[in-house]
């Protein structure tokens, strides 16, 4: 897989990010924030714009907070730290490297061609089966073990969207039929996850 050079408007917003952080900090008054507020707000502006215009992956950007406060001290470094090792992440983040794997050696391609057969083309086939199996697996698995297994795809044009969104309410439905699946509010919290880390 090649990466494609960066376009003006990219560079643009990677310089726009930082920038609009340090606007922050300076333009904030200090006699109403102390300068951990004002660090703290500055990241979220930044990793907000950056999330807005993507001109990185969203990966890179959850990376932000770690090296604001290595820059600032705001917090102890332990505490930010952990937050990126958390169950959920863990299991994001190796539900990311099978997925670019799979890319990689055209797996998910053939995956999705088996699927098609199977399943068949028609639209209320897909619905169904893509609501009836997040809920089948979310009744059994606990937390959200699920999400990873059926969202393997990035989601690039309208119809995977609606997959997601289909998917994520399956599960929730799945969720709140067996104590073992996760709980309604995980599984929408999961699926935000899965759509940035998809990037």
């Amino acid at each position: 897989m090649e990466d494609k050079p960066l376009s003006r408007a990219q560079r643009l917003y990677i310089a726009l990010g930082p920038l609009l952080f340090a606007l922050v900090v300076a333009l904030l008054p200090a006699s109403l924030f102390e300068l951990g507020a004002r660090v703290a707000v500055g990241a979220v502006v930044w990793m907000g714009f950056w999330w807005i215009t993507v001109p990185v992956s969203p990966a890179v950007t959850a990376f932000v907070p770690i090296v604001v406060n290595a820059l600032f001290g705001v917090l102890p470094m332990g505490g930010v730290i952990s937050n990126y090792f958390s169950e959920i992440v863990v299991l994001l983040l190796g539900a990311e490297l099978l997925a670019i794997a799979w890319q990689a050696t055209g797996f998910d391609r053939r995956l999705s061609l088996k699927a098609l057969c199977v399943i068949g083309p028609s639209a209320t086939q897909q619905i169904v089966i893509w609501f009836v199996l997040p809920a089948a697996l979310s009744t059994v698995l606990p937390k959200q073990n699920g999400a990873p297994l059926v969202t393997w795809e990035k989601a690039e044009r309208s119809i995977g969207w609606n997959l997601l969104f289909l998917i994520a309410g399956g599960m929730a439905v799945g969720g709140m039929i067996s104590d073992s699946g996760a709980a309604y509010g995980q599984k929408w919290h999961c699926l935000n996850h899965a759509q940035h880390f998809g990037d």
